[in-house]
């Protein structure tokens, strides 16, 4: 799906740790017209090579690169739940050479989630498109006794304080997703932390917890090493048709996803991005890109700034509701 939609993302609606990717292989008449410097482009990613910024940026990269006629690097800096790259892309130069690859956590939920946060989301970048969304899957152990959203509620509501639900860890999309989904139905249930998304994963497939939200679970929903019960999409996703979204059992307004976008330092001027987002949404549409999401558990999408701005807006004031509900802060 390449389009410039973006409903569901709301209510509405390669140097240090990383690798030259690709070179350019053409030359638009943008990069021509000195669009943009005649020097590598790089994509910060707040994850270290593998991690989930990292492998988007990877897949989008080389059709970028072709588009502008321009090498694009990938740069890794992990860190500080995803604010160390942050930072970098807010103070560099803002001349079109430098993009971050940014996610739900770093603009819409870290603002709300961290006192001390050293970027304004808001303020300090321009957003240029957003590359891909991945709904996320709820699912149980093949063991509970749990085949839809309600028996799920009704199991929660009948043991309070029994339940729990895993995630990547504190303040992660899974975990406020749990929480948004916990205070829209009223349940009392325990949340789990875990280091990362493949020990969560691990952890409901070894009957450890009793439910989660993931898009790494569609492979062992699949597979039938655990029971899916819903999408956190609004619409039902393209990645697992068959499989209800969690709004059409009960709970209209509930939507969650994770997407990552690409974005710039804000006074960047406005032909450099012009010609940034002509590349990525060029890239977007390569067949190829889209395939290659899909094999990760994700849609490519391929937006507008100004749908990726109000994305953004959006779930701010979602998340940050949820933050405030839950009363979570970070360090």
């Amino acid at each position: 799906m390449t389009n410039n939609d973006t409903t569901g993302l709301t209510r509405r609606h390669l140097l240090a740790g990383g690798s030259l990717l690709a070179s350019g292989l053409a030359t638009p008449a943008l990069a021509q017209m000195g669009a943009l410097p005649d020097r590598p482009i790089r994509i910060v990613c707040p994850h270290g090579p593998g991690g989930a910024s990292d492998t988007w940026a990877r897949i989008v990269a080389e059709p970028m690169a072709a588009a502008l006629g321009r090498t694009v690097v990938i740069e890794n800096k992990p860190g500080a739940s995803t604010m160390l790259a942050a930072e970098t892309v807010a103070r560099a130069r803002p001349d079109g050479t430098t993009l971050l690859m940014g996610s739900v956590t770093t603009l819409s939920i870290n603002p709300s989630l961290f006192p001390n946060i050293r970027y304004d989301a808001a303020k300090d970048f321009a957003p240029l498109s957003i590359v891909a969304t991945a709904p996320m899957a709820l699912a149980v152990p093949n063991n509970l006794p749990a085949r839809n959203v309600a028996e799920l509620v009704a199991l929660a509501k009948a043991r309070p304080g029994a339940l729990n639900y895993g995630s990547p860890g504190a303040g992660t999309s899974p975990h406020l997703t749990g929480a948004l989904f916990a205070s829209m139905t009223g349940i009392d249930v325990v949340h789990v932390p875990y280091r990362t998304a493949a020990e969560s994963e691990l952890a409901l497939m070894q009957d450890e917890i009793h439910f989660a939200f993931s898009g790494g679970y569609l492979p062992g929903i699949r597979a039938g090493r655990v029971r899916g019960l819903a999408m956190t999409s609004l619409r039902r996703s393209s990645l697992a048709p068959d499989l209800p979204t969690v709004a059409e059992q009960g709970l209209p307004e509930f939507e969650s996803s994770v997407w990552n976008g690409l974005l710039v330092p804000a006074g960047t001027p406005e032909e450099a991005v012009r010609a940034l987002v002509q590349a990525i949404r060029t890239a977007c549409q390569r067949p190829e890109v889209a395939r290659s999401f899909a094999d990760i558990g994700a849609e490519v999408v391929g937006s507008s700034p100004q749908d990726f701005a109000e994305a953004i807006t959006g779930e701010r004031v979602k998340w940050s509701q949820v933050i405030r509900n839950a009363g979570l802060q970070g360090s």
